[in-house]
C-alpha cells in the first residue's frame, strides 16, 4: 500500500518528482538534452487534466524482449492513466519502474495520451532521483498507412557527460526494441528495450 501511495503521489503532484537537471547536462555528443524541466512538468499536468483515475499495476512479460538481458520472467511496476473511451476504458502507461530505474514517458498533448504515443521518455535512477538517460521519438514508422513502429534517439548520462548516444527502432504494437544503429560511446544498460505497448 505504501508503494501504491508513493507512485500515485508521483503523478498527482509535480513536486513529488525530483528531476535535478543541473547535474546531468549534456556536454558530450549533443548540444542539449531532449527534455527540460518544463517539458516534464507540462506532461505531468497533462496527465492530471486527462484523467483523475490512476492505478499502479505489476506487469509480467514471459517472452524475452530482444534487447533485454536480465532474468525472466520480466516483472515491473507501471503507473497508468485510466481513460474513459465511450462505453469502455483503456489504460495508458505513464511510468514504468524496473526496480533500479524508472521511465517517465513524456506526452505532448491529450490526443497523444489517448493514442498512447509518447514523444519520448526520461529515465531516473531510483536511488538518486537523477536523470540517467532520455530518449525522443524521431518519427512514426508506417507501412501502407498503418503504424508499425517508432524511430527513437536515446542518450545515456554519467555525471555531466553523455556516455552513449544511438538510435533504435521499436515495433508496434508490442513495443519491443528490434534494431539499434548509429551508436556512439559505451552503453552500460539498456533502458528502452521495451517501449509503450498495449498490455
Amino acid at each position: 500500500m505504501k508503494s501504491v501511495r508513493r507512485w500515485l503521489m508521483v503523478i498527482i503532484a509535480v513536486t513529488a518528482i525530483s528531476f535535478p537537471l543541473s547535474g546531468v547536462v549534456s556536454t558530450g555528443y549533443g548540444q542539449s538534452i531532449f527534455w527540460q524541466q518544463h517539458d516534464i512538468e507540462k506532461s505531468l499536468e497533462l496527465f492530471k487534466s486527462v484523467s483523475k483515475v490512476m492505478l499502479t499495476r505489476t506487469t509480467t512479460v514471459f517472452q524475452r524482449p530482444p534487447f533485454y538481458k536480465g532474468k525472466m520472467p520480466l516483472e515491473f511496476k507501471e503507473v497508468c492513466l485510466n481513460l474513459s473511451m465511450g462505453m469502455g476504458s483503456s489504460q495508458v502507461v505513464v511510468i514504468r519502474d524496473f526496480g533500479e530505474w524508472r521511465n517517465l514517458f513524456i506526452f505532448k498533448d491529450a490526443q497523444a495520451v489517448f493514442l498512447s504515443l509518447p514523444a519520448g521518455a526520461v529515465t531516473v535512477d531510483n536511488k538518486t532521483d537523477y536523470i540517467i538517460a532520455e530518449c525522443k521519438v524521431l518519427r512514426l514508422i508506417r507501412k501502407d498507412e498503418r503504424l508499425i513502429g517508432f524511430e527513437i534517439v536515446e542518450r545515456h548520462y554519467s555525471d555531466d557527460k553523455t556516455m552513449f548516444e544511438g538510435k533504435f527502432q521499436a515495433d508496434f504494437p508490442l513495443g519491443n526494441k528490434i534494431k539499434e544503429y548509429d551508436t556512439i560511446g559505451l552503453k552500460k544498460k539498456d533502458y528502452y528495450f521495451l517501449w509503450t505497448s498495449r498490455f
